[in-house]
């Protein structure tokens, strides 16, 4: 829309002025100046258009009677027509050979509106807002696509086009309004003000949500919203404290209006700057001491509930106890239902801390078994899940900027890894021996070789058994791929010149001295001698650093991998991080190297169409955060300048003989007859020695040090990705009475190398596509093969409102991922609800 329509003005005043007869004088008093913008464009045909000034009574006459005696005049009078009998009016013998025009501009508005002649006394009583033609143009782009049946329905229009709403609805003015609220320091509602809008909003207000107060004010407005929406979250009645503020009749309409005001990221900063006020003026500390922890599982309206639900999590954790059910879920359950919820994101770390702290506070869970063989099958199979928890553990602690809240249960799992760390050392240490698994001097002949195909095989310095385990998760997750993992055994002591040399294809492996390890006679440190010794065993071998990899466009990677049968990749993120001063940050290096070996190997399928990867590591490591004091670390035997003294072993001639060590033979370890002992401690200890960094260490004897990773990948031609995991509405009826209904869902499968997990957007809305329910979110993720617990219910709440059975109504299932909706039909018995329809 631009302008009013004239068109209708002009058509009438040209029939006015035709173009024969006598001379024609026609006064248009327009006393309101509806026209004052328009009658500069008017087209007349054969007449002209003159503005009359008040006092220019003389001047006009003489214009008509003797300047211009012939010319048709339209006189337009922005002012009201001056009575006959006033002495002034000195026109008055003109206008009484002359006629007169008069035009309804409301009625012109209204018809150019889409406005029914009915409501002429609203559009009335609101003309000044008329008077603009933006105004207009934004009213029309309601009224001119919607159906205008009540006076209402125009007056939320008019808030809409004030209130730069898109929409009429009032729950989303409302909205708008509360966003103004947090943003600016003036008055959201000023510009209803100007228009005598002011009272008609709270008017609706106390329709549709129950509010009313003799001098209602939008802090007034807000306390009631959010201590009803925390109430209904609590299941509890409302304290007569707050008893002014309570909502009976009505409540449903305010949880629909908070679980959309809360969800809707448009609004999601404005919600919780709102909460934190609401928290503040009722003195949420003391309001929720005095509340029990179960009944505040289910609330998420405050952030405050996450602190002190978490501090509850903390304080049973400390106390090693993790039987203790809240509202009955474990502490693991329902820290993983409340990680979902409103404000979770403010402690994400917190949460994650908990959860991993759970498994590493539970003293049954780290019951060892009592040799090897056990130790080895137990650790691969589950076990190493206590060395991810430790990493993740320590990873969320650095991310907790008030550390010392979690002091004591950081405490706590420090001394149990310890433990754990120290008997599972002493277990594998009294059995240990060579055979036990492959050694990894095997792992040409016996992995790489084991199919005749083009392999990439990425060794990862330092990537110890449960971070392979952790990026074989990761790669099934994102695509189908193929993987099978298997564990070998690194060579003593666990460092990165015998482990890299171990991993080339050789006959003998020897060692010299310092950090030169022979295969067959040949050096192995540097790329090119590594190239040398793959290439003397396959001609179309050969060996690259990740670094100079990932630099390679696509063409470049199908020139270096074209006519390639074997391609070693050494890729070094943990061990160079571990390595320096920042050892602190080896649990970052961690999580970003699953990373960049997955980004690798997807890359090199896609642009050097390889199918098949092999994931390695020359050793693993241990990492304590704790400081080790002096008195705890081993005292060094060394007697012989030429033994290799490092923290967790010694390479000697001598043997030698110290609590809590134990020697290995280095001709063992390497299959040779070199005579030289290690000499490991059987522990998590370690070896006085000069020099930084205590906390990451390798080269002695543990399982997590010794045990490597060989993970095969195999990418299937034409392989897809994982599908997501889909639900299903259960409950079997499908009419409903009342405001409020229970509906159980089913997870139709568990997540698995096949399902990926999926979050849907659960509510009811009418035909016309209105919400009129409270949104729930269902995260679809469980992994238990047991169908009977992928059960869940909501409880939807709905808008009051009158509902018919002649009318249609949804449930709306939509995938927040890829907005793939399923709506299931059903119907709304419920005549007794309160109507507030023209919230359209």
């Amino acid at each position: 829309m631009t302008d009013i329509n004239t068109q209708q003005i002009e058509e009438k005043l040209n029939q006015r002025f035709p173009n024969y007869g006598c001379r024609k004088i026609i006064f248009w008093f327009d006393s309101n100046q509806d026209f004052l913008e328009e009658i500069d464009s008017l087209v007349i045909q054969n007449a002209k258009i003159y503005r009359l000034e008040k006092d220019a009574q003389f001047k006009t006459k003489r214009l008509l009677e003797y300047e211009d005696p012939e010319t048709n005049y339209l006189i337009y009078a922005p002012f009201p027509r001056w009575d006959d009998k006033d002495e002034d009016n000195h026109l008055l013998s003109v206008l009484n050979y002359s006629e007169e025009f008069s035009a309804d501009r409301l009625a012109i508005i209204m018809n150019e509106l889409a406005i029914p002649l009915r409501f002429h006394q609203t559009v009335k009583q609101y003309r000044n807002f008329f008077n603009a033609k933006d105004r207009m143009r934004s009213f029309g782009e309601f009224s001119t696509h919607m159906t205008i049946n009540k006076s209402e329905t125009i007056e939320l229009m008019i808030m809409a086009v004030l209130l730069k709403s898109k929409s009429i609805r009032l729950n989303d003015l409302l909205r708008v309004v509360l966003k103004s609220f947090t943003e600016s320091r003036e008055n959201p509602l000023r510009e209803l003000d100007k228009y005598q809008l002011t009272a008609k909003f709270w008017e609706f207000i106390q329709m549709k949500f129950g509010f009313t107060d003799s001098q209602p004010t939008l802090e007034k407005l807000t306390m009631c919203l959010y201590l009803n929406y925390f109430y209904y979250q609590i299941d509890q009645e409302m304290p007569k404290k707050f008893k002014g503020f309570e909502i009976l009749h009505l409540k449903a309409n305010i949880i629909t209006f908070m679980d959309q005001f809360m969800n809707d990221t448009r609004y999601m900063e404005s919600f919780e700057q709102l909460s934190k006020k609401v928290y503040q003026a009722i003195d949420g500390d003391g309001l929720l001491d005095s509340i029990e922890i179960d009944d505040l599982i289910e609330a998420d309206v405050f952030s405050e509930i996450h602190a002190k639900i978490l501090m509850f999590y903390a304080e049973r954790l400390k106390a090693s106890d993790t039987t203790t059910k809240i509202a009955g879920q474990t502490i693991f359950d329902s820290l993983k239902q409340r990680e979902k919820m409103h404000f979770a994101s403010d402690y994400i770390y917190e949460y994650q801390l908990l959860k991993h702290a759970y498994y590493l506070v539970d003293k049954n869970r780290l019951c060892l078994p009592m040799n090897m063989d056990n130790l080895l099958t137990q650790y691969e199979k589950e076990m190493y899940w206590v060395d991810t928890h430790y990493r993740k553990f320590i990873w969320n602690s650095d991310h907790i900027e008030e550390k010392q809240k979690y002091g004591q249960l950081y405490r706590l799992v420090e001394a149990n890894y310890s433990k754990f760390l120290d008997q599972s050392g002493q277990i594998w240490n009294q059995t240990f021996e060579f055979k036990n698994r492959p050694s990894i001097r095997k792992f040409y002949n016996q992995a790489v070789m084991k199919r005749s195909v083009k392999t990439v095989v990425i060794i990862s310095d330092a990537f110890r058994y449960e971070l392979g385990m952790n990026l074989e998760r990761k790669l099934v997750r994102e695509k189908k791929y193929s993987t099978n993992m298997a564990s070998f055994l690194s060579v003593l002591p666990s460092v990165t010149e015998f482990g890299k040399a171990a991993l080339l294809p050789n006959n003998q492996l020897t060692y010299n001295e310092g950090t030169e390890v022979l295969i067959d006679g040949k050096k192995t440190n540097g790329l090119s001698n590594r190239n040398a010794i793959l290439q003397q065993r396959d001609a179309n071998a050969v060996a690259l650093n990740y670094d100079d990899v990932v630099k390679m466009n696509k063409a470049e990677v199908r020139e270096v991998f074209n006519g390639k049968s074997v391609i070693y990749i050494y890729h070094d993120q943990v061990d160079r991080t571990g390595d320096h001063s920042n050892e602190n940050r080896v649990f970052e290096a961690c999580d970003l190297a699953i990373s960049e070996i997955s980004r690798l190997i997807n890359r090199l399928h896609n642009d050097g169409s390889i199918y098949r990867f092999i994931v390695t590591a020359d050793h693993g490591f241990i990492y304590k955060r704790s400081h080790v004091e002096e008195v705890d670390k081993i005292e060094n035997p060394s007697r012989n300048e030429k033994d290799r003294v490092e923290r967790r072993f010694i390479l000697s001639e001598e043997e030698y003989e110290i609590i809590g060590t134990k020697n290995y033979s280095l001709g063992d370890s390497l299959g040779n007859d070199d005579t030289r002992n290690i000499c490991v401690p059987i522990t998590s200890s370690i070896f006085k020695k000069a020099g930084g960094g205590q906390s990451y260490v390798h080269g002695g004897s543990s399982i997590q040090e010794m045990l490597v990773p060989v993970l095969e990948i195999t990418v299937a031609k034409g392989s897809n990705a994982k599908e997501p995991v889909a639900i299903e509405l259960m409950t079997s009826n499908r009419r409903i009475t009342g405001l409020s209904t229970t509906l159980e869902f089913y997870q139709k499968n568990a997540i698995s190398d096949v399902y990926d997990p999926a979050s849907f957007w659960l509510y009811f809305e009418d035909e016309y596509g209105e919400r009129i329910s409270n949104e729930e979110i269902y995260v679809a993720d469980s992994k238990t093969e047991d169908a009977n617990q992928r059960f869940t219910k909501f409880v939807f709440e709905f808008v009051n409102r009158r509902y018919t059975v002649e009318d249609t109504y949804y449930l709306v299932i939509k995938n927040q991922k890829n907005d793939l909706t399923e709506r299931i039909k059903f119907i709304i018995d419920n005549p007794f609800a309160e109507s507030f329809d023209f919230d359209i």
